[in-house]
């Protein structure tokens, strides 16, 4: 038996899908339960208490110890690829790692190797479920795919760190377990990481850029319309918005890569807001009464009308929509910047007439996120469109519940087999468009006229 996970690792949570390469590969595509109002996430969360370390869902139902979140951009501002506003305890990754409290006192761990004993962990859990739904008994293999956004996989440096996270989490991953002591943890790092990363053609993993993994299925798809796409990712830390060509079907490399750019912007900035507001409405309100993420996370998930409550606490939607406004207004600038600097590959106005959105991530979800994102970047881009995704239908899902595509995308395009998902042409491979040519006529005069 052959699974293939593919491995949504987010900044604020983890979604993973299973595939089952037993019999098909169409067949036996399944969704890992998770924990939240949409059951398909596992926190990106690691705590270490009393000597002792929890991951996902495990970490977060336990108190003290130390918590760390947001390891995923931990790693990429330890290689500055993006400012940090890291949430962990103990950041100090500007001057060498995060703190952590060992047996012998405080001590200095790289973010790399915090978040690859976190990933190692999440794949151990998602590992064993995965075998449990399994059709077969028996395991051949199992093979990983974990995706970040385009500009921090092509990142001079990071990309390749990324993947050194990666190779030491699947060698990791059988001993790594939850409630192990964090000395053993370190330990067993400490010795994959003194290995030389796995050549390519004898690794069991593969790493991806999110676009590509997000709009695979589409792509591939013969009523898939050529054009110029933006591709926007709304997660939990950040917004990452990546803009491409697509080409014809019989073209090699179909995606045409621009321009990607990512900032710290996303959900969880609209749960301060959010939270916030309240504060300000309800200043009698018990202390802590809106300080939990999950609590105010979980209410606006579940609002119908744009509106959220907390306990008898409530916002109107136009009072949540005034909080989220300057949330929703650093997204849109993350989507125009991404948009100039695409922009400078095909530079004529009337090539961006058209511009079709695809929107993913947990975070756009919340009302007033896509229509945000549908206002012009500039004035010339006069038709927008949404683009909606589809999941096929059969898949296994925790609860037999409908499944919130935005939030599954990635997650599905990386569940496919490593050499079905496509290659591309990443943005230093694409050529600008060259200036138009000057067209000189004669006036009747003999002069030269341009």
């Amino acid at each position: 038996m052959i699974l293939n996970l593919g491995v949504d690792f987010g900044t604020s949570s983890t979604k993973v899908f299973c595939r089952d390469l037993t019999a098909r590969r169409d067949q036996q595509l399944s969704v890992l339960a998770g924990q939240g109002t949409n059951k398909v996430s596992v926190p990106s969360t690691i705590r270490i208490v009393d000597g002792h370390v929890w991951f996902g869902q495990m970490a977060e139902d336990r108190e003290g110890g130390q918590v760390f979140r947001s390891l995923k951009v931990c790693v990429a501002c330890s290689e500055g690829a993006i400012a940090c506003r890291c949430s962990s305890d103990g950041c100090t990754t500007n001057s060498g790692g995060l703190t952590v409290s060992g047996p012998e006192g405080p001590e200095l761990v790289s973010p790399r190797e915090l978040c690859s004993i976190l990933v190692a962990g999440l794949l151990h859990e998602a590992t064993e479920v995965a075998r449990k739904q399994a059709v077969e008994a028996s395991t051949e293999a199992v093979l990983v795919n974990v995706a970040a956004p385009l500009d921090q996989v092509t990142h001079e440096s990071l990309g390749g760190v990324f993947q050194e996270v990666l190779g030491h989490a699947t060698l990791l991953r059988e001993q790594i377990i939850n409630g192990m002591l964090w000395v053993d943890a370190r330990r067993l790092y400490a010795t994959v990481a003194a290995q030389p990363l796995q050549a390519p053609e004898t690794r069991s993993f593969g790493f991806f850029p999110e676009a590509i993994a997000a709009i695979h299925a589409y792509s591939e798809s013969p009523s898939a319309a050529e054009g110029l796409y933006a591709l926007v990712d709304v997660g939990a830390g950040t917004t990452a918005v990546s803009f491409f060509r697509l080409g014809s079907v019989s073209l090699q490399r179909r995606a045409s890569f621009y321009a990607s750019h990512t900032e710290i912007v996303g959900a969880d900035d609209m749960d301060i807001a959010l939270a916030a507001a309240l504060r300000l409405k309800y200043p009698d309100a018990e202390s802590g009464a809106f300080d939990s993420r999950s609590l105010v996370r979980s209410a606006k998930e579940a609002s119908a009308d744009g509106g959220i409550g907390v306990g008898d606490c409530l916002l109107t939607s136009s009072e949540a929509a005034a909080a989220l406004k300057p949330v929703l207004s650093r997204i849109f600038e993350v989507y125009v910047k991404g948009f100039r600097a695409a922009y400078l590959k095909e530079p004529r106005s009337g090539l961006w007439e058209t511009l079709t959105l695809i929107i993913v991530g947990g975070g756009s979800l919340v009302p007033g996120v896509s229509e945000r994102l549908l206002q012009p970047p500039i004035s010339f881009v006069e038709k927008r469109s949404i683009q909606r995704l589809a999941l096929p239908k059969g898949i296994i899902t925790p609860g037999g519940e409908a499944l919130p595509v935005t939030l599954l995308a990635v997650g599905f395009g990386l569940s496919f087999v490593a050499s079905d998902i496509p290659n591309y042409w990443r943005p230093a491979e694409v050529d600008p468009l060259p200036p138009r040519p000057t067209v000189r006529t004669r006036d009747a005069w003999g002069e030269d006229q341009v």
